[in-house]
C-alpha cells in the first residue's frame, strides 16, 4: 500500500530516535481520543432528534428513561436543555482538544523537517571536496528545500490520512448500531470510490510529480546563473535568454502543479455524489419496506451528521494518498541520498572550533603524488616529489591547467590521492586532516565573501560576540590594510554588499590575506591570489606578501616567475611532472 510504502520511506529520512517514537505515540493516542469525542458528538444527534420529535419519549424509551434516572432528571424540558448543554460541551471540548492535537502534530511535523534540512546539509558540508567537484547545486538546493517540504507535507499528509481513518472508523460503529443496512450500503459505496479514484489518479500524479521535481530543479538552476553570471548576462544583453529559459521550466512546472489541483478536486464531487446519492437510496428502501417517517427521524439525523463528517472525511483520505503520489519521486531521491550517505561514510573532518591543532616545525613533503580527477583517466601529477621547509616561501609556477591549484588542493589534504603521500613532519596529513586544516591558511584567486562587515568577513565563521576585535586590527595591518579601514565612517563595521561588490579586487584579496591570518597558521597558501589583478594592485599584493616572508612558510602559485622572485624554491609543473627552477 503506498502510504505504508512511503511510511517506510520517511522512516529512513527521519532517522527516528527514542523521543520521536514518543512523540508520534502520544500523538496516536490523541487522534483516537480525538476520533471518540467526533463520534460522541454524532452520538448525542439521536436522543435530541427523539426528544424534539417523539413526545413521551422519557417514558417510553427505557436506555433514556435510565439515564434520567441516574441524572435526576424528570422532565422532558429539563431532558432537553441537559442534551443541548451535553452536546455544546462535548463539541467545545473536542474543538480545544482538536486544536491541541493540530499543535502538537504541526510542532512535530515543522521541528522535524528543520533537523532533517540541518542534518542534510551538514553532511553535504562534511563531503570530500572531490565531492563538489562534479555536483549540480542546483539540485543540492532542490534536494535540502524542496524536496525536505515534500517529504514532510507526505509526513503531514500521512498523519492527516491516519486522524481521518480513525474518525472514520468510529463514526462507521455508531451509526452502524444506529442502522447497520444503511451504514453498510453507504461504506461499500465510499470505499469501492475511494479505491477507483486512487487507481485511476495515481500514476498520473505519479508522473506530474517527476515532471515537478525535474523542472523545478531547472528553474533553480537557471535562477542561479542568472545571479551569477548577472554581469555578463548585462554586458552581452542575454537578459531575454535567461529569462526565457527560467520561464520555459516554469510553465512545466506550473501544469504538473495545475494537473496535480484539478485531479485533487475530482474526488470531492464524487464522493460527494455517489455517497449522497446511495444514503438517499437507503432511505427510499426503508420507506418501501413500510418504515414510518418518524421511526426513521433520528437515523437519519445521525446520518446526515455523519455525512457532514464522513464525505469530508473520504475526500481528505483520497487527497493524501494522492497527494503522496504526486510528491514520492521527491522522497526516493531523498532516500536515495541518504541510501548513498550510508554506503559512503564521509572520511573526512571538518574543522570545528577548538579541535586540536598540528604544530608544523620541519617541513612538508609530497612524496611520489600521482593524482587524477574522478571520470578522469590522465593524471594531472604523476610521481611529484616537492619538499617545503619551515619559515621558507617556496613557489610552483606553470601554464593555466598544468596542475598548479591542484598542488595547492593536495598540500591541503582536499584531494584523495592514487598514489604517493603528503607528508607533514613525517605525518600522513590524510590521517589528521582537520588538525592539519588547522594550521594551514588559504588565499584563493577567487575570493568568497560574506555579505556581511569586514569585522566578520576576518574572522571568517566565528560568532560576533566571539571575534577578537585587537586580532583583527593585527591581521589587517599584516595585510597592509588597517590603514584604509581605519579611513571607513563605520570601520570593522562596514557592510561589503554580495560577493564584496563595495571593494576593488584588492582589497577583497588583500581581506582574504587577513582572513587566512587571522587563527595565526603555521603554513601559508597564495593559490594564484594576484592573477586576476591589475599590475598596480599586484604589486602592492606581493609587497603584503614579502611583508610575510622569513615570518610564514608560504606556498606561491603563479603563472609568472616575477610573481614569485622572492621565493627561496621554485618548483615548475608542466605535462603532470614537477621540477625544481
Amino acid at each position: 500500500m503506498s502510504i505504508l510504502r512511503n511510511g517506510a520511506k520517511l522512516k529512513k529520512i527521519l532517522g527516528m530516535g527514542k523521543k520521536e517514537k514518543q512523540q508520534v505515540t502520544l500523538i496516536a493516542t490523541m487522534m483516537v481520543m480525538g476520533a471518540f469525542l467526533e463520534t460522541l458528538g454524532v452520538s448525542m444527534v439521536v436522543p435530541l432528534v427523539l426528544i424534539v420529535t417523539q413526545p413521551g419519549v422519557m417514558e417510553q424509551n427505557p436506555i433514556i428513561r435510565t439515564i434520567c434516572d441516574i441524572g435526576g432528571i424528570h422532565t422532558e424540558k429539563t431532558l432537553l436543555l441537559a442534551v443541548l448543554a451535553g452536546l455544546a460541551a462535548v463539541f467545545i471540548i473536542k474543538g480545544l482538544f482538536l486544536l491541541a492535537e493540530y499543535q502538537m502534530q504541526f510542532k512535530f511535523v515543522h521541528d522535524n523537517k528543520l533537523a532533517v534540512q540541518r542534518r542534510l546539509l551538514r553532511t553535504y558540508l562534511k563531503r570530500p571536496y572531490e565531492y563538489f567537484l562534479g555536483t549540480d547545486f542546483s539540485e543540492i538546493m532542490q534536494n535540502i528545500t524542496g524536496n525536505v517540504n515534500a517529504a514532510f507535507t507526505v509526513f503531514s499528509h500521512i498523519l492527516g490520512f491516519f486522524t481521518e481513518a480513525v474518525v472514520s472508523l468510529f463514526l462507521a460503529i455508531a451509526i452502524f448500531i444506529i442502522d447497520p443496512m444503511m451504514t453498510v450500503l453507504v461504506s461499500v459505496v465510499l470505499l469501492l470510490l475511494m479505491f477507483f479514484l486512487l487507481y485511476i489518479i495515481r500514476h498520473i500524479l505519479e508522473r506530474e510529480g517527476r515532471k515537478k521535481q525535474k523542472y523545478g530543479a531547472q528553474m533553480t538552476k537557471w535562477l542561479l546563473q542568472a545571479i551569477h553570471g548577472i554581469k555578463e548576462i548585462k554586458i552581452l544583453q542575454k537578459e531575454e535568454y535567461f529569462l526565457k529559459n527560467y520561464i520555459d521550466a516554469g510553465r512545466k512546472q506550473l501544469e504538473a502543479e495545475r494537473k496535480n489541483a484539478i485531479l485533487n478536486r475530482v474526488p470531492r464531487i464524487l464522493i460527494e455524489s455517489f455517497s449522497v446519492s446511495a444514503m438517499l437510496l437507503g432511505i427510499a428502501v426503508l420507506v418501501i419496506r413500510g418504515r414510518d417517517v418518524g421511526e426513521i427521524l433520528p437515523a437519519l439525523s445521525a446520518f446526515a451528521m455523519a455525512a457532514v463528517r464522513l464525505m469530508p472525511s473520504a475526500h481528505r483520505m483520497v487527497t493524501y494518498m494522492n497527494e503522496l503520489a504526486y510528491y514520492e519521486p521527491a522522497i526516493d531521491r531523498l532516500v536515495a541520498y541518504f541510501e548513498d550517505l550510508d554506503k559512503e561514510i564521509c572520511e573526512k573532518k571538518v574543522v570545528s572550533d577548538g579541535q586540536k591543532r598540528f604544530s608544523l616545525k620541519k617541513q612538508i613533503l609530497l612524496s611520489g603524488v600521482s593524482y587524477h580527477y574522478p571520470n578522469m583517466k590522465k593524471n594531472v601529477l604523476t610521481d611529484a616529489e616537492i619538499c617545503i621547509p619551515v619559515g621558507k616561501s617556496v613557489g610552483i609556477v606553470g601554464a593555466s591547467g598544468a596542475g598548479k591549484s591542484t598542488t595547492a588542493d593536495i598540500i591541503l589534504g582536499l584531494l584523495k590521492l592514487q598514489e604517493g603521500k603528503v607528508l607533514a613532519d613525517g605525518v600522513d596529513v590524510s590521517e589528521l586532516h582537520g588538525e592539519w586544516l588547522s594550521c594551514v591558511g588559504y588565499i584563493p584567486q577567487m575570493i568568497f565573501m560574506l555579505d556581511d562587515t569586514i569585522r566578520s568577513n576576518v574572522a571568517f565563521g566565528i560568532p560576533k560576540e566571539e571575534i577578537d576585535d585587537g586580532r583583527v586590527w593585527e591581521v589587517l595591518e599584516e595585510a597592509q590594510l588597517a590603514s584604509f579601514v581605519r579611513g571607513l565612517p563605520e570601520s570593522l563595521d562596514t557592510q561589503i554588499g554580495e560577493y564584496g561588490v563595495r571593494l576593488s579586487g584588492g582589497q577583497r584579496q588583500r581581506i582574504s590575506v587577513a582572513r587566512a591570518l587571522y587563527p595565526d597558521p603555521d603554513l601559508l597558501i597564495f593559490d594564484e591570489a594576484t592573477s586576476a589583478l591589475d599590475k598596480e594592485t599586484e604589486a602592492a599584493l606581493i609587497g603584503s606578501v614579502k611583508y610575510l616572508h622569513g615570518k610564514k612558510t608560504m606556498v606561491i602559485i603563479a603563472h609568472r616567475l616575477e610573481t614569485i622572485e622572492m621565493c627561496d624554491i621554485v618548483y615548475r609543473v608542466e605535462g603532470g611532472q614537477v621540477s625544481k627552477v
